[in-house]
């Protein structure tokens, strides 16, 4: 029996003995064999991907042409990369660093031939205007049109070398995120020129040390927000605040004029920089056209290391937008005051599941909220962490920049808890776990989950014990929240040479 004439059962099963490149090669044999060798073990690899070269844009449309294929595909990542011609030239020693104060390992046996390469790969990205970007990815994303693809994440790379990279936990943040903002706008601007309709979005919220600055949604122009937004039930978004120069200049020893240039996709931005936030219009217009949205989940990173003036981006929430169909709410890095987010509660009170990460209540107190979310009848699921509240008014500023007003941790342990409500160990997660010591057998829980039946007796916490005592633990968990929340380690990649 040839080939072409084998059962279909059969034919997959020896499919499954072979790899992808192995399966390629079949197909080129025979033009049947190309048509029945796509089927659940070649299509298990398909995984659709672009990084906003044209060689990689045309792979995304040839795949969009194929009429079997496509109609797999339920999920696209779209990838901005960074390429690191100046940290491997510093690398080389061919260019001063402008700090030495981490290092981080860089392994590559031809690292001259690199940087001509990266230099070039370079070059070529900022030839490439963002409209023709824009162009492209919306004409390929038009062959998805009435097929299975439903979600689009936003991903971020660094490039070493031909064949190296690395994510955005290795530094470089400035370059990375200016590039990251970038590829957002012209995947917004794409999507809405495509008409397609997609379920789920997700913004390097999933990309470590990634997001978009909060200045580009100052404006969003020209963008059919309600072709966007009206299938859309997931979104999840990370931001960051924009550069203070009190924090550009303390923090990280650079004088206020330094500019910090993206050369990108055709034009040149500016790293976002200011002494005050950026109102957010483009941000609230976006969940206004989402009348469908099921899922929110926003993430705000921060560069001062005082942000408690960001509340206004809740507040703005509380006031002007309603998601009747919000099942599940997770806020992290955000300053808030007491009563907006009760009005934003009180607005979405079918929400079945709660998530509040490093939240910071800047006017009034958690224990009205705490109350109001014991009592909303439709949630299942509490998920919170390092919630914090002002206790007292900030100082005035002096030389090295604004001070934060005083702040406390909430202790997550109950007063209906017979026991602890933890199992204290001597090893933890590198993150530090859910607690930490305050004093020798005293602790602080910071992490914890609660079900409905929790919910029912009452989220009524003890108070906060005097930190006192330091403690692997409490600094593993310190780090983490630097990593998680900002502000970033100004950094480079790469050692500079010593000796």
């Amino acid at each position: 029996m040839t080939w072409p004439h084998l059962p279909s059962e059969v034919l997959e099963t020896i499919l499954t003995y072979l790899d992808l490149a192995s399966i390629k090669a079949l197909r080129l044999v025979q033009r049947e064999l190309s048509v029945r060798c796509l089927g659940p073990h070649f299509v298990h690899h398909v995984r659709a991907s672009t990084d906003l070269t044209r060689d990689n844009l045309a792979s995304l449309d040839a795949l969009g042409r194929n009429p079997v294929l496509r109609q797999h595909v339920q999920e696209l990542t779209i990838l901005g990369v960074y390429y690191a011609a100046d940290e491997a030239n510093v690398r080389l020693g061919r260019r001063p660093s402008p700090n030495d104060w981490r290092e981080w390992e860089w392994t590559a046996p031809n690292l001259e031939s690199d940087v001509d390469w990266l230099e070039k790969q370079r070059a070529t990205q900022e030839e490439l205007s963002s409209e023709d970007v824009t162009d492209l990815l919306a004409k390929a994303l038009q062959r998805f049109k009435s097929t299975s693809l439903e979600r689009i994440n936003l991903d971020v790379s660094v490039v070493l070398g031909p064949s190296m990279r690395t994510d955005t936990r290795h530094g470089v943040w400035l370059q990375t995120w200016t590039t990251a903002s970038k590829v957002y706008q012209m995947t917004l601007a794409a999507i809405a020129r495509s008409g397609i309709d997609i379920t789920h979005l997700d913004i390097y919220r999933q990309t470590p040390n990634c997001a978009v600055f909060l200045s580009n949604y100052t404006q969003i122009g020209g963008l059919d927000l309600m072709g966007i937004g009206t299938t859309l039930q997931h979104l999840q978004l990370s931001l960051c605040t924009d550069i203070d120069d009190g924090t550009w200049e303390w923090e990280y020893g650079r004088e206020t004029s330094t500019k910090v240039i993206d050369r990108t996709f055709g034009h040149m931005v500016e790293l976002p920089r200011g002494n005050k936030p950026q109102a957010i219009p483009g941000l609230i217009k976006l969940l206004q056209a989402t009348p469908n949205l099921r899922h929110l989940d926003l993430h705000l990173y921060h560069f001062p290391m005082d942000c408690d003036e960001y509340h206004f981006i809740v507040t703005a929430l509380a006031d002007q937008v309603t998601l009747p169909h919000l099942q599940s709410l997770a806020l992290s890095g955000f300053p808030v005051t007491e009563a907006s987010l009760l009005r934003f509660l009180s607005t979405h009170a079918n929400l079945e599941s709660l998530t509040f990460q490093e939240i910071h209540i800047v006017q009034g107190t958690w224990t009205p909220i705490f109350t109001h979310i014991s009592n909303m009848t439709s949630l299942t699921a509490v998920h919170l962490s390092n919630l914090w509240w002002n206790v007292g008014e900030a100082p005035p500023s002096d030389d090295a920049g604004p001070i934060a007003a005083p702040r406390k941790l909430v202790n997550l342990h109950t007063t209906w808890d017979e026991g602890d409500p933890i199992t204290p160990s001597k090893r933890f997660p590198p993150d530090g776990g859910d607690h930490f010591f305050a004093s020798p057998g005293i602790y602080i829980v910071h992490r914890r989950s609660f079900g409905a039946e929790d919910l029912r007796r009452g989220l009524d916490f003890r108070p906060t014990p005097k930190a006192g005592m330091g403690s692997a633990r409490r600094n593993a968990w310190k780090n983490h929240r630097r990593q998680t929340y900002g502000p970033p380690e100004f950094n480079l990649l790469v050692p500079p040479r010593r000796g």
